[in-house]
């Protein structure tokens, strides 16, 4: 779940392709947004590999069940994302 704050004039859409980009090292194909509380959250997909990343990632399936936040923290945020994929590419995908 990659994030951070907005750059001076910076748009929330500019913002969380940027930090994807650096944080995770793909260019993010951004399909939805939503805000949740006083952030927006994305939805998206995996484009080109860009670089070098700040950090590792994984699918959340495959993390280690010790993080600083636990997966019940997130999960409105994977329905609505899941369910904001499918309805963009389309149902018969299947999502982890």
């Amino acid at each position: 779940m990659p994030g951070g704050k907005l750059e001076e004039f910076e748009t929330p859409l500019e913002g969380i392709v940027r930090e994807y980009r650096e944080e995770c090292g793909f260019e993010l194909g951004v399909l939805d947004c939503r805000p949740m509380g006083e952030v927006v959250v994305f939805a998206g997909v995996l484009k080109d590999r860009r670089g070098e990343a700040e950090m590792g990632w994984e699918l959340m399936d495959d993390l280690p069940h010790d993080l600083a936040f636990p997966e019940c923290e997130y999960r409105e945020q994977i329905a609505w994302a899941r369910e904001a994929v499918r309805n963009r590419l389309g149902k018969c995908l299947t999502i982890k």
